[in-house]
This record gives C-alpha cells, structure tokens and sequence, in this order.
C-alpha cells in the first residue's frame, strides 16, 4: 500500500511552485514570482521593463510536520526606461526581507517561540544559530515608537524586571492596552539604582502630549517602593497600591530603547 499524501497550504501570495523535493529530512521549494513589476528605487514609479533574475536564495520557512522547510527562489530585477541611466530595481517580495535567512512568517515564528524562553532556548528548539535569532529580534521588534499609529492610550503597564539575579540591573517594561484589548509592547527603560524610574512627557514628539495625555485612563505598576505624591492629573486613575515617589510627574521617552 503506498504512502498516503496530503496538500498543504504554502500560504504564500503571489508565487508559483516550481517543484517539491525531499531530502535530507527536510522539503525544499523551488518558487518564482507571480508579480511581473517593481517600483523603481529612484522615481518609485511602477516598472514592468525586465533586466534579469539573480542567483538563487535560500530561506528557511514554516516547518511542515516537523520538518525544516526550505524555499529558493531567483529575485526579479526591472529596469526602469524613464530615469538617467536606466537604473534597476530588485523586485522587494511581501514575505521575505532581503538579507534574511528566513521568511517573514518564519520570524514571526521564531519571535513566538521566546515567549517565556531565551535566545539560547529557541536555538536548541528551532535548531538555529543564536545569529539568527539575533537578526530575528532585530527585524520584528522595533526600536522606536511610531506616536502615530496611537489615537488613545487607555492603560498603561509598567513591570519592573530583573536582568541578573539580585538586586541590581532592573529595566521596566512599558506596554499599553488600547480600547480594542490590543496590548501593544513599548520596550523597556533602564532604572537607576534604587528603582527609580522617571516619567517624562517632554521626549515625546510635538503635539503627542497634548494629544495622547487625556487618553491615558489607568496606569499599573507592580514595583513597590515607599510611596510618595501621587500624580496629580484627573487623567489618571491609579491602580497600584504603593507608588515609588518617581512615579510622580511625567510619561518618559519610550523611543529610548537601548
């Protein structure tokens, strides 16, 4: 009786399959492109010119059944007729960033994977270098705050935590759940030595204090230290049964993340 086969999703848009091999424990891929343009790099109009293909590139993407899976494909480069020197492109792909050894999903993955778990954890789990998981970290967490995308702030979270065992080298995680229960991770802020940890709106960008500082309905914290005064603002409802007297003035620049 023969093997029984089933079909699995890629879940890739816009490619074609070229062919399914497997070998060595794990499935490799061969794909192309089913986009037949790029957007030119100097005048960002949309270019349909061909030049040529690259060489091949090798990603690791979503493992199937426990398996590595490895998917290869040839970048499309277009040419555009109407800047100087007919300058090309290479066509930039939704689910692979360029230089990454692995897909946008893959990464993902991986970033999931940390939940609870160390660097080094993941490597022996995914069977990964801790380069990789480096460059992981690097592409899907941002190191700055886009003010932008936030109309409202609803509670904010601040959770002090230990990067060494004892009692020194704290960093505070700030997070904030809007209105549609989304929490949304800010990064972390490095504390002085007995805790402190200092609020400041003035880092923000012009116009995000005026804006954002009404929207802020409840703050949490869980560092307990003698309390001192309260923030003053009706804006804020505090939650926290002690506060450390720092906790007393103003939102401080998230975007500072070391």
């Amino acid at each position: 009786m023969g093997k029984q086969q089933i079909s699995i999703p890629l879940d890739i848009a816009d490619v074609n399959v070229l062919s399914v091999e497997f070998r060595g424990g794990a499935y490799h891929i061969k794909l192309e492109s089913s986009l037949e343009y790029a957007y030119c790099r100097q005048c960002g109009q949309r270019i349909t010119a061909l030049h040529e293909r690259e060489d091949w590139v090798k990603v690791q993407h979503l493992p199937i059944l426990d398996r590595a899976v490895f998917l290869y494909y040839r970048a499309k480069r277009y040419r555009c007729p109407d800047c100087q020197g007919g300058p090309t492109t290479t066509q930039r792909l939704s689910w692979h960033e360029p230089n990454s050894p692995h897909t946008v999903a893959y990464d993902r993955y991986l970033l999931r994977m940390l939940v609870n778990s160390t660097l080094e954890d993941v490597t022996h789990k995914a069977c990964v270098s801790y380069d990789s998981m480096v460059g992981v970290v690097e592409r899907c967490v941002a190191t700055a705050v886009d003010w932008e995308r936030y109309s409202d702030l609803n509670v904010l979270g601040l959770d002090e935590i230990a990067l060494k065992k004892g009692q020194r080298d704290y960093v505070v995680i700030v997070s904030t759940r809007q209105k549609a229960a989304r929490w949304r991770y800010w990064g972390y802020c490095a504390t002085a030595a007995k805790r402190q940890f200092v609020l400041s709106w003035t880092a923000f960008p012009h116009g995000c204090e005026i804006r954002l500082r009404p929207r802020v309905v409840t703050c949490t914290t869980a560092i307990y230290k003698p309390a001192g005064p309260v923030y003053p603002r009706p804006a804020w409802s505090l939650t926290a049964s002690m506060w450390p007297a720092c906790i007393a003035t103003r939102l401080m620049a998230y975007a500072k993340v070391k």
